[in-house]
């Protein structure tokens, strides 16, 4: 592959790269700042028929929270 090319990705591997980049800025904001408390965060609400009717996701870093 050309280094000046750019590879489109298939549905899977978009999220494989997401996750990936996202776990190196994690590491990075890491090691700079001390804080290691990063958490994932999620809830939902369901009706009588267990369908999933409201939710939420986000993530806790650094004493915050992004939903």
């Amino acid at each position: 592959m050309n280094a000046n090319s750019v590879a489109l990705l298939d549905e899977s591997q978009c999220q494989g790269l997401e996750s990936f980049l996202a776990d190196r800025i994690y590491e990075f904001n890491s090691k700079t700042t001390g804080y290691l408390d990063g958490r994932l965060l999620a809830g939902s609400i369901r009706n009588d028929a267990g369908e999933i009717i409201a939710g939420f996701s986000g993530h806790t870093w650094g004493g915050c929270c992004e939903i």
